[in-house]
């Protein structure tokens, strides 16, 4: 798994199937969403995929989906101008 942020400031989530050839990208989040500052952090909790990242007004962004279920589940952690990009 691999979280990532565009240079347009959208937010990726890449998988691939441990023995497989070819990533699996999807947008977790739209163009100028996320600071292009700053990076994004992914865990596995359970069985869901968790990233972290901060948004383009300086909030934190929390966002989660179940393995295998369509869609990403977006919560904001803390307010505009609370984290510094970078």
């Amino acid at each position: 798994m691999i979280a990532a942020v565009g240079n347009d400031g959208s937010l990726w989530f890449y998988w691939q199937a441990i023995g497989a050839s070819g990533w699996n990208p999807q947008q977790v989040a739209p163009a100028g969403t996320i600071s292009t500052s700053s990076s994004a952090s992914i865990a596995q909790v359970g069985d869901s995929s968790v990233i972290a990242a901060i948004g383009n007004d300086g909030s934190l962004w929390f966002y989660w989906q179940t393995i295998g279920a369509a869609g990403w589940n977006p919560e904001q952690v803390a307010v505009p101008g609370s984290v510094i990009p970078g």
